[in-house]
């Protein structure tokens, strides 16, 4: 039979309904009957619903099939990579899109805004209902409300807001040496910087060394006040006594205050003593005081001295002198000679003396 249009009847069971309010009609234009299968989409359509007779009418002008039902809601499990946000700091925000029978729910869009900034981001659900938001936060300390919201047809939108806090950061670098090394008895002064790296000035910091003696250091232990981004250097001294144990000690330096907290640590060596050989004065004359030193003279150390005065002498023979330098020069040579032998070696290793001797007696003429 012909038709320009016709109203349609439906019946739904009220027990399976949670929320009449909420009863909605769709259709499918492309609605294939032997598979019981939609080739097309669903469309919301308008239609009338009886609530004490439990049906729903619907007025048509073609022939497609029709379902009636109560939209599922959308929801979203989330959450945050921090409880409490530094200025302009990267916040994530991880998440899961489902259902209201807890089914991830993929593709759908989802929008997220902080109130009063032009601070926005949006991304869709992917194929396990998951997703995620990535932004930086505001610039200026405060709580802020994060408004979030999930869509996606023909699921009713989820909506919901939260506070982000937002504060400045307070944070301080320690820039010092990873070891000292000192001997016994001696002193150091060595620089401690302390930074401030946060975004807001840092009042009453104390500074503490612990793990070697207090006797050996003395270090300014206070900052009344370090601004943003301001560098202070301190200077520590080390004492280390004369009879301080050798070796190594783990060192910790640490700067603190109620809200901040930052450590450095450190090796602080300690060395033998460096003792230097005792001298002996040999002589003084023509070239001024001249010291030996107390060792053992092997034959091959007198061999040395023997060459150096032979050098001396021969090179003095090529200039005039007075007589006067000259005896000074032979005196000398005669006293470093006479040490020589004291050390009661062999004669073979003092002969180069004895010829410099005579050679000094040869050339008395020159003059």
């Amino acid at each position: 039979m012909p038709y320009y249009q016709a109203s349609i009847e439906m019946k739904y069971d009220e027990k399976n309904v949670v929320n009449e309010n909420l009863i909605k009609v769709y259709k499918c234009e492309s609605w294939n009957s032997g598979k019981k299968e939609c080739y097309g989409r669903w469309s919301e359509v308008a239609a009338s619903i009886d609530k004490i007779r439990n049906v729903v009418y619907v007025n048509t002008t073609s022939l497609s099939a029709y379902v009636i039902g109560t939209l599922k809601k959308l929801s979203i499990d989330f959450n945050l990579n921090k409880n409490v946000f530094y200025l302009k700091d990267l916040v994530k925000l991880r998440g899961m899109v489902v259902d209201e029978y807890r089914n991830p729910v993929s593709n759908a869009s989802i929008n997220m805004k902080i109130k009063n900034t032009n601070i926005s981001a949006k991304t869709f659900s992917d194929e396990n209902g998951l997703f995620t938001l990535e932004f930086l936060a505001p610039e200026n300390e405060g709580n802020y409300s994060l408004i979030l919201t999930a869509e996606k047809h023909p699921f009713l939108s989820f909506n919901s807001s939260f506070e982000l806090k937002v504060v400045k950061s307070k944070e301080v670098s320690i820039v010092f040496p990873d070891t000292v090394r000192l001997r016994q008895g001696e002193n150091l002064t060595q620089e401690l910087s302390i930074v401030n790296t946060g975004q807001a000035d840092l009042y009453n910091l104390n500074i503490s060394l612990t793990g070697i003696p207090s006797e050996y250091y003395t270090l300014n232990e206070k900052i009344e006040k370090l601004e943003v981004g301001e560098k202070r250097k301190i200077s520590i001294f080390f004492i280390v006594p004369k009879n301080a144990s050798t070796g190594t000690l783990s060192a910790t330096l640490k700067v603190f205050n109620d809200e901040v907290s930052k450590e450095k640590i450190f090796g602080f060596t300690i060395l033998e003593e460096n003792k230097t050989a005792e001298t002996k004065p040999l002589t003084t004359g023509l070239f001024g005081k001249i010291a030996l030193p107390q060792i053992s003279l092997e034959p091959v150390h007198i061999l040395i001295f023997a060459v150096i005065a032979f050098s001396l002498a021969f090179l003095l023979k090529r200039r005039k002198i007075k007589a006067e330098e000259r005896t000074e020069i032979k005196n000398s040579l005669l006293e470093l000679k006479d040490y020589l032998k004291a050390k009661e070696k062999p004669l073979a290793q003092t002969q180069p003396i004895q010829e410099t001797e005579e050679e000094f007696e040869e050339e008395k003429g020159i003059g």
